[in-house]
């Protein structure tokens, strides 16, 4: 996983920590360990006369993750550090390369689930920095070897890790922007997997990135287009020594990206929880009927050799994969419980188990770790509030379990069709499964 977000929520949620709440009990005003009362607050009282803003009340409970747990401090990541001495010192792929072989270049992500299988290449909030030179290079319409080298600067991350590493698939987070950062990136990929929330804005979103920014001669699929056209010319002119040793790891993939279906997420559905609510659904029809019905998506399916005689004459269109004849895809409700343990302790849904609800919520094995109540009715505040608790926690419990069974049986599902289109890539369409020694 490479995160490329600014925002970095991706390298965020895969912050390690090795434990998730402080230890001992803490003082007022501290984390609290266990289900209690919030302590009263020791700020000096001030006498408000302004108008007070509407809003919910919390738990009464605090069982928060102290911040250092959640978020790395640290901006100046192996990301952020490989991208400077490009741009400011304009190394040559051997030294770029050789940062990224170090060993704490990547962090290995929860390896006591995923062993050596899942690595993160951490984000930063600084990356923005580069925005502009991002820019520049993509702004010529013949961009010379240094420009192309700096376009291609996310593939060639990508190109090494995949030769040194051996890594089957990488995912690159990126901001939901049209940034210049977030064109070199798609641009060095094979397909776009897009997640949309169930609103009227993400209407706006789907409708610009399918009529301007991904097709047309102006659009990040007619930049492609001039870019790999630069790129043959140079490779042409150049000497064999005139080209810096590791240029060809940074050529973006001949053909641009493959946009794979929309996944919208965050949706509501009624009581029965086998029906997305009217609203929502009205978003769904209005999504999937223009997606279905656009001018500027050609399907994937389309003949190599046809397509790319047609592209020489016309604008580049989008090239779209669809999932069973779907283009757009209900795949994520909203998910209540669950999110906030996942997003909290740093693990996605194939990993929860129920220790996973206990850490969160602060239990035990036996179902709490507050001293015992008697039977006799509750007479201190502590203890009522803690009862009231414990009710809404086996709720939570059930909740929790059914939310999880759902969305690990649907990235399961998507994890399995990323797979087939893996093999479908490697060993051409329709799929042909690899050699028995080939794992």
């Amino acid at each position: 996983m490479i995160d490329l977000d600014p925002q970095c929520n991706t390298t965020q949620f895969w912050n390690p920590s090795d434990t998730v709440w402080p230890d001992g009990v803490p003082e007022a005003g501290e984390n609290l360990t266990a289900p209690t009362a919030v302590a009263t607050s020791s700020a000096q009282h001030v006498d408000f006369t302004e108008t007070e803003i509407l809003s919910d009340e919390p738990s009464p409970t605090n069982q928060a993750s102290a911040m250092d747990t959640i978020v790395n401090k640290n901006a100046m990541t192996p990301l952020y550090n490989f991208l400077k001495r490009h741009f400011t010192k304009s190394s040559p792929f051997s030294t770029l390369g050789e940062m990224l072989n170090k060993e704490d270049a990547l962090v290995k992500c929860n390896p006591e689930f995923f062993k050596d299988n899942l690595w993160l290449l951490a984000g930063s909030t600084l990356l923005s920095e580069w925005e502009s030179q991002f820019a520049v290079a993509l702004a010529s319409d013949k961009p010379e070897t240094a420009k192309l080298k700096s376009i291609g600067i996310i593939a060639f991350i990508m190109q090494h890790l995949t030769k040194t590493r051996g890594f089957d698939v990488i995912i690159i987070d990126l901001s939901p922007s049209n940034s210049a950062l977030n064109e070199v990136a798609a641009l060095s990929c094979d397909y776009i997997l897009p997640p949309v929330m169930a609103s009227l804005y993400s209407c706006g979103s789907v409708f610009g990135l399918l009529t301007t920014v991904l097709p047309g001669e102006k659009g990040w699929f007619g930049k492609h287009r001039a870019i790999t056209e630069a790129w043959d010319r140079e490779l042409a002119e150049s000497d064999e020594d005139g080209i810096d040793d590791g240029f060809e790891l940074c050529m973006l993939p001949a053909q641009p990206p493959t946009l794979l279906p929309f996944l919208v997420q965050n949706y509501r559905m009624v009581n029965s929880e086998t029906q997305m609510h009217f609203s929502a659904s009205q978003f769904f029809y209005t999504l999937k009927e223009y997606v279905d019905v656009v001018a500027d998506i050609e399907d994937h399916s389309a003949a190599p050799a046809a397509r790319v005689q047609n592209e020489k004459k016309t604008p580049p269109k989008v090239r779209m994969r669809a999932n069973h004849g779907r283009r757009v895809i209900l795949f994520a409700p909203a998910i209540n419980v669950s999110i906030a343990a996942t997003e909290a302790l740093g693990r996605p849904f194939v990993e929860l188990e129920l220790e996973h609800f206990n850490e969160f919520f602060g239990l035990n094995d036996d179902g709490g770790n507050a001293p015992k109540l008697s039977k006799k009715r509750a007479r201190t505040k502590q203890q009522r509030l803690y009862q009231e608790g414990m009710k809404d926690c086996v709720a939570a419990n059930k909740k929790f379990h059914q939310e999880v069974k759902m969305m690990r049986e649907r990235y399961e599902s998507l994890a399995k069709w990323i797979s087939e289109l893996l093999l479908e890539k490697r060993y051409g369409v329709p799929a042909v499964y690899p050699p028995e020694d080939i794992d």
